[in-house]
């Protein structure tokens, strides 16, 4: 197993791309070197299109691992620590740090 990618799946570990990394390794090395950045989107988004002539695509039980990789990063884009937080919230915040004119 990699373990950089364990370690940024955190609690997520459970969804480990075994058969991903078994028959596609070089994904698995790409994935971690995007983790955190703009382009892993676009990456994983690729990687379950077949847009290019002659590809065949993944194996159905590696399509499903990458599916649940895609998954895993919707849940880390989301946020949800940011998106519970309610108006007033941000209208407390902005209030303390905005720069005083004054």
């Amino acid at each position: 197993m990699n373990e950089k990618l364990v370690a940024l799946l955190g609690a997520h570990a459970d969804r480990y791309p075994h058969k991903l990394e078994a028959g596609f390794p070089h994904v698995i090395d790409r994935i971690v070197a995007l983790w955190g950045s703009a382009q892993l989107r676009r990456f994983m988004d690729a990687l379950m299109l077949a847009d290019r002539p002659g590809r065949q695509g993944f194996p159905p039980d590696v399509a499903t691992e990458v599916f649940r990789l895609a998954n895993v990063l919707d849940e880390f884009e989301q946020k949800p620590e940011v998106s519970a937080r309610t108006a007033w919230d941000v209208a407390l915040d902005n209030e303390f740090t905005r720069p005083k004119d004054r």
